[in-house]
């Protein structure tokens, strides 16, 4: 039976609605979805980013929290280390008392003598105007007799809290055999930084131009001249005597406040470390260890150097013994020459 007159129209405009209300609920659905991924990626990655911030939070405050508690409590590990090893030298050390008090006593008297000549000095530099010649200052005479060889160049360098006259009676011994006594400027009573002290050192053997020199150094004195003879003017050094050097450091120096320049002498440290390290140029060194040190327990022994055990004891008194003078004075006397350009 055929279709009433329009009736094709209808059924192609009911068509056309059922197809844009299919396309719009389609739509809808895509986008509906679309939004909840969408919200949902979102709030996911949002939940992980703000949980690894916290996390990450959480974790700088709880080690900005550790570490100076970590860090005190190695301090604490350290120092009663320290203390066992401290309280068993002091121990070790009970039975040479004498050692000590006259180790002590020989200093006062040494830096007493010391102002006492700086005062004869002052006086004689005043007073030499008044006379033909004026006086030296720094000369003392020859000893009657004696064979001074060839003149040597001898720069001294003495240790912490030190002045060149405290080594006075190895550099009089010295001048009264006829060699060169110098000194370093600048040196702040070796309480600079180790750069600073070298490079001083190394500026004056430059400037005087002095050549086969013999470096003559007491306690950290002996550490500078190793820095020197490593440098760039160790060439120009023969030889060096060390007397009652620290080159193991000394564990009393961590008794010492920080400032005070003692602490860089404990053992272990940057300073001693390079001390202890083993260079060609130890076998130009002479490390003069006394018999008791009350300084120095772990003694002045260097591996690759040649160390002299001697029966003299203090680490200041032995500067006046008169047979480590003696054997300074040969010492210097033997140097090597013409090796250093």
């Amino acid at each position: 039976m055929p279709d009433a007159p329009g009736g094709g129209g209808r059924l192609a405009r009911l068509a056309a609605v059922a197809s844009h209300w299919a396309r719009r609920v389609t739509v809808g659905l895509h986008e509906s979805w679309a939004r909840r991924v969408t919200v949902g990626l979102r709030e996911s990655w949002a939940r992980r980013v703000t949980a690894g911030l916290h996390a990450g939070a959480h974790s700088r405050a709880g080690r900005a929290i550790a570490a100076p508690i970590r860090e005190g409590q190695r301090r604490v590990r350290t120092w009663g280390r320290n203390a066992r090893l401290i309280a068993a030298d002091l121990a070790s050390s009970l039975p040479h008392w004498r050692d000590w008090t006259a180790d002590y006593r020989y200093l006062t008297r040494s830096r007493l003598r010391a102002s006492v000549r700086r005062t004869r000095r002052r006086v004689r530099l005043l007073l030499a105007p008044l006379t033909p010649r004026g006086t030296a200052l720094d000369w003392a005479p020859p000893a009657p007799g004696a064979d001074p060889g060839e003149p040597r160049d001898v720069v001294v360098l003495p240790g912490i809290y030190e002045t060149p006259a405290d080594l006075s009676p190895l550099t009089d011994h010295l001048r009264r055999a006829g060699h060169r006594v110098h000194t370093v400027r600048g040196l702040g009573r070796q309480l600079l930084p180790m750069p600073l002290l070298r490079h001083r050192v190394e500026a004056m053997l430059a400037d005087t131009d002095l050549r086969d020199v013999v470096l003559l150094a007491h306690s950290k004195g002996g550490l500078i001249g190793k820095q020197v003879l490593m440098g760039p003017q160790g060439a120009r050094v023969a030889r060096l005597v060390a007397i009652a050097t620290p080159w193991h450091g000394s564990r009393y120096a961590a008794l010492f406040w920080p400032g005070l320049g003692v602490r860089s002498l404990t053992p272990g440290s940057a300073l001693i470390s390079a001390a202890e390290a083993p260079h060609p140029s130890d076998a130009r060194i002479v490390s003069i260890a006394p018999a008791f040190d009350p300084h120095v327990p772990l003694g002045s022994a260097l591996e690759g150097a040649h160390t002299i055990h001697v029966a003299a004891t203090g680490h200041f008194a032995v500067l006046g013994d008169p047979r480590v003078i003696e054997l300074v004075g040969t010492l210097v006397a033997q140097a090597p020459s013409g090796k250093a350009t």
